[in-house]
């Protein structure tokens, strides 16, 4: 499923809401629910932070304290793995016995789960709840931007600096914090580069 669904609006916005996380993701969801009209912007790859990234174990200390979007979330894991088919590599009845404190079956909640299922449930929720939501960064040519993103210096405005330990000299080694390549993980480096304050313009 593509994260990428919303194009962008003109159309003036009650709220919106930068970072992808699920906090950000709950902000959204809630302020659509109340009728405002929301757009999520995520300037990573996906939506979803650690939920959605791997980290799918949660944190619970007192289960009862757990409410609103977060209990809709682990509710809606509860049901997904109600499911036999959800299970691929052992059984539900073969892993309640073994992880009694990962699934609340009185409460209809699951705190375990896998970052696919995360993600498509934080999707559903976007999409129920009505919020517009893009992730990555969009071209510049989409709105005529021409300074966006991470640009490098002009030799002009560098204003003599050297990157090296001994000025001049690459053999003695880049200064602290100074990396040997571009810093635009989207640029294609120049062949043959090396870090120079000019030659990578």
């Amino acid at each position: 499923m593509s994260l990428v669904r919303a194009a962008a609006t003109a159309e003036p916005l009650d709220v919106v809401v930068y970072g992808g996380t699920v906090a950000g993701i709950a902000a959204a969801v809630q302020a659509a629910r109340q009728g405002a009209s929301v757009v999520l912007l995520e300037p990573g790859p996906a939506l979803g932070g650690m939920t959605a990234g791997g980290l799918g174990a949660a944190d619970v200390g007192d289960k009862r304290a757990v409410g609103g979007l977060a209990r809709e979330f682990f509710g809606r894991v509860h049901a997904h793995y109600r499911d036999p088919r959800a299970w691929r590599h052992e059984t539900r009845a073969d892993y309640l016995p073994r992880h009694p404190l990962n699934v609340g079956e009185a409460t209809g909640l699951h705190w375990f789960f896998e970052p696919h299922l995360a993600s498509r449930i934080l999707n559903d929720l976007l999409r129920e709840a009505g919020v517009s939501h893009r992730t990555g960064r969009e071209a510049n040519r989409e709105h005529g931007e021409t300074l966006n993103g991470v640009r490098s210096l002009p030799p002009e405005r560098t204003a003599g600096l050297d990157p090296f330990v001994v000025p001049g000299k690459p053999a003695s080694g880049l200064l602290p914090g100074v990396a040997p390549a571009r810093p635009d993980p989207w640029a294609r480096p120049t062949p043959g580069c090396r870090p120079t304050p000019s030659a990578c313009a």
